[in-house]
């Protein structure tokens, strides 16, 4: 009997007496023993007989479940699948049962939660693999050796390349020579503490080099062990151009303020120093060339009074006006500052100081206040009647000797036409 090929006693005495129906099949799924458990449900009059002719056509190879009908009835049939190998031949064990009814509904409501949590899934899968293909950025996935494990569309489109190409595979495009030291110092550390990385290069794509910015995280076991590397790369070609814009304009707008000839300083809110320009120098009362965090009224001559008073009319106005004294060496300078409350990033709220140097104008107005006294002491003594008009040919000085000429008083004849007073 074919069921010798079982050699364990034991365990063939218990399947025989069980309430299980046995069935033994060849490799060609025939079967060539049934018990009579078996044949009596099965109505198996004679063997060997096909499989498929007792309404079972399963793979042997796993562990199902079966719908089988049987005298007009329906059953649900648990079939377990055992494989005997002995001298070459190869058998199968078929150990069948029906479920029972508590059994049906436990396996049917497990089905049904599968097949819910299984289209949940397939939906929450669907969702991500239509966002990450319509998305933008850069997204890869390696393994420690660097080996692709996946990579988005978009990857695959900026350096022109398929995915099944890269698949297992390592692959890094062509980085810009500047970039590439830093950017073996960055894929090399990622993997230990604090497995994060940011990252900004040049790499070559099918439109010629272009800026990246990526951020890398390395995925942990649960052994806490390096297992994947996940990152997303940006294309900030864009931000990088209006970036060395900006650095050009801002050397070029303090390449004008430093050669400005104009003190240009900006203060904290207390008038400590923050940025100020080389010209500066000339007029401070320090040595020292780094000037920062020293105060105003140390340098230039401010009174504390007189930044105070600045303060409160800046409360008011936009702009207010304070003038110094100032040492140049051992001469004395007029300054005339421009004060004004602006905010300069990124630097907090604080002052603009624009001081200029007025101390030729101060000597030219006193040269010509004095010219004028001496001028009036002159027409005030001469014996001849002068007068003197505007351009507009109003009399804007009148002397004794003229008012003697005409009997018209000074204070009489100022302010008038000319022609009105000597009519």
């Amino acid at each position: 009997m074919h069921l010798s090929l079982i050699s364990d006693e034991t365990v063939l005495s218990y399947l025989l007496a069980s309430d299980y129906y046995l069935i033994l099949t060849d490799s060609n799924k025939n079967i060539i023993f049934a018990n009579d458990k078996a044949k009596d449900f099965f109505n198996i009059a004679s063997l060997p007989k096909p499989l498929s002719d007792i309404n079972i056509n399963i793979n042997i190879n796993k562990d199902i479940i079966s719908k089988y009908m049987a005298q007009e009835k329906k059953y649900f049939l648990r079939i377990k699948s055992i494989l005997i190998k002995k001298d070459n031949t190869e058998l199968y064990l078929l150990i069948v049962s029906k479920l029972s009814k508590k059994e049906l509904v436990s396996k049917a409501r497990k089905l049904k939660d599968f097949k819910s949590k299984d289209s949940e899934l397939r939906n929450s899968h669907d969702n991500f693999k239509f966002i990450i293909e319509n998305q933008r950025d850069l997204i890869i996935k390696l393994d420690n050796d660097g080996r692709f494990l996946f990579a988005s569309k978009s990857y695959c489109e900026t350096f022109n390349i398929n995915e099944d190409e890269l698949m297992g595979k390592v692959f890094l495009p062509e980085i810009h020579p500047e970039d590439l030291e830093i950017t073996n110092s960055i894929i090399q550390n990622c993997i230990s503490p604090p497995y994060h990385a940011y990252l900004e290069h040049r790499a070559l794509t099918s439109q010629g080099w272009v800026w990246f910015a990526w951020t890398i995280n390395t995925v942990l076991d649960e052994n806490g062990n390096p297992k994947e590397i996940v990152a997303v790369g940006r294309d900030i070609n864009n931000l990088k151009e209006v970036e060395q814009l900006l650095v050009h304009q801002r050397d070029s707008a303090q390449s004008l303020i430093n050669s400005a000839p104009a003190i240009i300083c900006y203060t904290d809110l207390n008038f400590n120093i923050k940025s100020i320009n080389n010209f500066a120098f000339k007029y401070t009362r320090s040595e020292d060339k780094n000037l920062f965090s020293r105060n105003l009224n140390s340098l230039f001559g401010f009174d504390q009074a007189l930044l105070d008073n600045a303060k409160l009319n800046l409360l008011t106005n936009k702009t207010t006006q304070i003038d110094t004294i100032s040492s140049e060496f051992d001469k004395k300078c007029n300054l005339e500052w421009i004060c004004t409350k602006t905010k300069l990033e990124p630097i907090s709220d604080g002052y603009l100081f624009i001081g200029i140097d007025i101390t030729n104008f101060v000597e030219m107005q006193k040269i010509s206040q004095l010219n004028r006294i001496v001028s009036e002491k002159i027409i005030e003594q001469s014996y001849d009647g002068i007068y003197i008009t505007d351009c507009n040919s109003k009399i804007i000085e009148w002397n004794t000797a003229q008012s003697k000429i005409t009997g018209i008083k000074p204070e009489d004849a100022k302010g008038r036409f000319v022609w009105d007073v000597l009519s």
